[in-house]
């Protein structure tokens, strides 16, 4: 009885053929991979380039229409003589800066104290304030502790011939004893005067 064996002899080749098949699949979807992330960045760049352009398209619109409204206010503006440049120079000059004054009542209060509102009447800048306090502490000595503050502060104070207590009332929130009050501050004669001098004399050139 004869036996029969069987050799693949293309086993070998069908090994190496499946292996270049992979290799070109993977090199395949590299190329794919990085086509696409090249389409992707291609895309982001041109976006960002056509943003960056409508930027300064806006940009260089505003610049010209602005150009255009200078141009148009050179044209129709007024001469300017000396006399108006130094008015307005000495109204700068005695100006009242409010801002200043904020600031300064900000930094001098303490913690438990808060400013609610501000008020220029007659000459006078009133400022109601609300503050924590004691129950076996006084009112005036919480105010005056206020008050002190206020002329200590030179940025504040500067501008001002006195401060001086309106009027007050405490309440009871949750167990805390609160202290409304109000102070006010008249302005110093020569700043008042200079101001409604140099505001005058501005608006009667101003006519002329």
């Amino acid at each position: 009885m004869l036996d029969r064996f069987l050799i693949n002899l293309n086993r070998g080749e069908g090994r190496e053929e499946k292996l270049a098949k992979w290799r070109r699949r993977k090199e395949s979807l590299v190329l794919t991979a990085f086509l696409l992330i090249f389409l992707i960045l291609t895309s982001f760049n041109y976006n960002n380039h056509k943003s960056m352009q409508n930027l300064i398209q806006t940009k260089e619109q505003k610049i010209a229409r602005v150009n255009r409204e200078l141009d148009e206010l050179k044209r129709q503006g007024q001469n300017v003589s000396k006399d108006d440049v130094m008015a307005i120079a000495r109204l700068e000059q005695t100006r009242f800066l409010w801002t200043k004054k904020f600031f300064a009542i900000a930094d001098m209060l303490p913690k438990n104290a808060a400013v609610t509102g501000m008020e220029f009447n007659n000459d006078a800048f009133i400022i109601s304030y609300i503050a924590k306090v004691k129950k076996e502490e006084k009112d005036f000595d919480k105010i005056s502790e206020i008050m002190e503050l206020m002329k200590g502060t030179e940025d504040f104070y500067e501008d001002f011939a006195s401060i001086k207590f309106d009027q007050s009332h405490r309440i009871v929130v949750e167990g805390q004893d609160i202290l409304s009050f109000q102070v006010a501050c008249a302005l110093r004669k020569t700043v008042t005067t200079k101001k409604s001098a140099e505001r005058r004399d501005l608006m009667d050139r101003r006519r002329m």
